[in-house]
């Protein structure tokens, strides 16, 4: 299969059955990059890979260690592969065996100081990374944390108000006496990885999917009047994660603001759950989807593709709007997608890499940057 990211060719979107094409109306829209920007950006994250066959941050000390930032890396790297694609490239081979081998015994260590970083992201971007190889290979590791990624489901297990709006996501870590309560609780954006891992390796079950689907309605916004529907990241809606803020109603009640990434994030969890994307409730995320991007984009300089106004989570927005498309390859976002990674690429350093100024999502990393470019990309191609 020959990729072309951004092309005048027919895009298509890579999924466990096969390859879907895009729909005509998005054809002849004006190329932005070409094959060998993408294999650019890839070469540079294979050439960061340690001798131990990880890739650590040289910007957190939380992510030295490696075992998120591999699995982030391995599934960025993962997403131009197709599923005839039984044999992982020897980089590959070597970040799963890093992971394989330190993974397990991190997670199974309870008495460790510092838990793992964000080990549900972890374990379940390892999982998707794994979709296109043959399953028997990794039969083992798959089984083993698809086990514990089930069970990290969090679930209404006491009367409590915290409780209830949790039920059935998941959050960054299933080690709450050690993290904070935003750590600790359900999101939408690890919620979506879970489906998605669980997914690529055959463990998503209707009792999983049926919870997600609760779980996510409890992070709609009630406050468009248009006919339009956004999500927030997490349901309690004084959670400073919840990056909109919120605002209070003429009643008093306190209510998140819906934003970009936090749709794209449900809106994954929908279009896994849900064999039918024609519903209305879809089509009114979708909707939301091209509002904002559209809006969001009116305040970019088209002739410099300045990025002066990102305010830092911009490469993670891409990345969970392409994940949206190679589910679901809607045109007019499609087309707004093109013209949101234009804006990006003034922030593409020499050798390919990708670098945020801002902190925030920790884009001032390029091995998250480049990583979320790559994903962001992901349903660009041509067969």
């Amino acid at each position: 299969m020959r990729e072309l990211p951004f092309s005048r060719r027919s895009c298509c979107q890579i999924m466990a059955g096969g390859i879907v094409a895009a729909p005509s109306n998005v054809l002849g829209y004006k190329s932005l990059s070409n094959d060998r920007r993408w294999q650019r950006s890839q070469r540079w994250l294979l050439d960061q890979q340690s001798d131990d066959g990880g890739w650590h941050s040289k910007n957190y000390r939380d992510l030295e260690d490696g075992l998120g930032m591999t699995a982030l890396v391995l599934y960025a790297l993962s997403q131009r592969r197709t599923s005839n694609e039984s044999e992982p490239a020897d980089a590959t081979r070597r970040g799963i065996s890093f992971l394989e081998t330190r993974l397990l015994k991190r997670l199974n260590d309870t008495s460790a100081d510092t838990p793992l970083s964000r080990e549900n992201y972890t374990i379940a971007l390892l999982l998707a990374a794994l979709r296109p190889y043959d399953e028997v290979v990794f039969a083992g590791l798959t089984q083993k944390l698809a086990i514990r990624l089930k069970q990290r489901q969090l679930k209404h297990t006491h009367d409590s108000e915290m409780s209830r709006m949790n039920a059935g996501g998941w959050g960054f870590s299933d080690s709450p006496m050690r993290d904070s309560v935003s750590q600790a609780s359900a999101n939408v954006s690890v919620t979506a990885y879970a489906l998605e891992g669980l997914q690529a390796v055959g463990a998503l079950t209707d009792v999983i999917q049926t919870a997600v689907l609760r779980f996510i309605d409890r992070c709609r916004s009630r406050e468009r009047l248009t006919k339009s529907i956004g999500y927030f990241f997490t349901p309690n809606p004084d959670d400073p994660l919840n990056k909109a803020g919120s605002r209070r109603t003429s009643n008093g009640e306190l209510h998140a603001r819906a934003y970009r990434s936090a749709t794209a994030d449900a809106l994954v969890c929908r279009l896994i759950c849900l064999k039918q994307h024609q519903d209305p409730t879809t089509q009114a995320i979708f909707k939301y989807l091209c509002q904002d991007l559209r809006e969001y984009l009116t305040q970019v300089d088209t002739k410099s593709h300045s990025v002066d106004v990102l305010r830092g989570i911009d490469f993670y927005h891409a990345a969970s709007l392409g994940r949206v498309l190679r589910l679901n390859p809607e045109p007019q976002l499609l087309k707004l997608q093109l013209e949101y990674l234009r804006a990006l690429e003034s922030c593409r350093q020499d050798a390919g890499q990708y670098f945020s100024p801002y902190p925030w999502m920790r884009e001032n990393d390029p091995l998250i940057a480049t990583s979320f470019v790559l994903i962001a990309s992901a349903a660009l191609a041509t067969p």
